[in-house]
């Protein structure tokens, strides 16, 4: 008989440490797949459990959206940047704005602005020497659902882009084309940042691919992404460092009339208040466990047990481990959904 296990475990893209399953002792071929929601921090046990019994594994499974609206690409090129001793020349992008307006998404644009009263909008870039390696960067306006009505450049002292600080000689040319907003995405999405490509060999984070990164980020738009996030950059890094649920996924065969002994590995560090300065959570060092969180089977015995405990005092937990008295392995109750250790160094 085949099964499927799914182990599911918490991370991002930017930092993952996938489990190790066995049978047997051997390793299984296991595949990643990426959860939907989330957010940019995941606090609590509670958060978790609530993407769980959101149905966050089917959403990882769901067929992958088109993304098939059309959009109108404006893509600026050719920058004219005068000598002047202007601190940081500045083009922008000023159109009419209404609650009509098609939404316009950005990149290679690093300000905005909005006057909703007035009635305008305005998109702007600092513009790089002619020998910078980013001259050549791709700057593009998307108009989601139609196009501009009209549009004017005009040239900036620097980004504030203030009445009286323009500056003359800015220019560019303007390519405007048709397209569809997956084919803009699947153009610009980037392989995911990671703590691998950063450190390579010095760090035991895994890497998945840029095909597996940008069907999360067709999944999450409209979902985890923030409805009023325009710069796609900024969309590219949420969904990069967005806090979600991963699931490791292998197929077993189970030989008829057999069993087999299958162990799941998940080095964990352990985590700890920020923001904990001169409280009494200074020093701590937190760990916890969920006994049935989404899982499928039902567990007849589980135990915890602590290795190492030398150089460790416990300050909170809800476990019953008792070091003082030799106490360091305990079984656990199946109703009791959550467990938690908090300890610090003792030597």
């Amino acid at each position: 008989q085949s099964v499927t296990l799914v182990y599911p475990f918490s991370g991002s893209f930017y930092a993952l440490y996938p489990p190790t399953l066995t049978a047997d002792g051997t390793a299984l071929d296991a595949v990643i797949r990426p959860g939907v929601g989330g957010s940019q921090s995941l606090e609590s046990w509670e958060e978790y459990a609530a993407l769980v019994e959101g149905n966050d594994l089917a959403a990882a499974h769901a067929e992958i959206p088109a993304l098939d609206t059309p959009v109108t690409v404006y893509a600026f090129t050719d920058l004219t940047r005068p000598e002047s001793d202007a601190a940081a020349p500045t083009l922008a992008v000023t159109y009419p704005w209404s609650e009509d307006t098609p939404a316009v998404l950005t990149y290679g644009f690093h300000g905005s602005s909005i006057d909703r009263e007035a009635g305008w909008a305005r998109r702007s870039f600092s513009l790089p020497e002619p020998d910078s390696p980013h001259a050549q960067d791709p700057r593009l306006l998307i108009a989601v659902g139609g196009a501009l009505e009209e549009y004017t450049i005009q040239g900036y002292r620097d980004g504030g882009c203030d009445p009286g600080e323009e500056l003359d000689g800015v220019s560019a040319a303007v390519i405007q084309y048709k397209s569809t907003l997956g084919e803009v995405l699947e153009a610009l999405c980037p392989p995911p940042d990671t703590l691998a490509h950063k450190y390579g060999g010095e760090t035991d984070a895994a890497s998945l691919s840029r095909e597996v990164f940008f069907d999360t980020l067709c999944r999450s738009l409209g979902t985890a992404v923030p409805a009023d996030m325009a710069r796609l950059e900024d969309v590219f890094s949420w969904v990069n460092i967005q806090e979600r649920i991963f699931y490791a996924e292998a197929v077993l065969t189970i030989p008829a009339g057999e069993s087999v002994q299958v162990e799941a590995a998940l080095p964990k560090e352990a985590s700890f208040d920020f923001a904990c300065a001169h409280t009494e959570n200074r020093g701590i060092y937190g760990y916890d466990l969920v006994t049935q969180l989404g899982s499928a089977l039902s567990f007849t015995c589980q135990t915890a047990a602590l290795a190492h405990t030398e150089q460790i005092a416990i300050v909170r937990q809800n476990f019953g481990f008792d070091l003082a008295a030799g106490l360091t392995s305990v079984p656990l109750e199946p109703d009791q959904e959550y467990y938690y250790l908090e300890v610090r160094r003792s030597k």
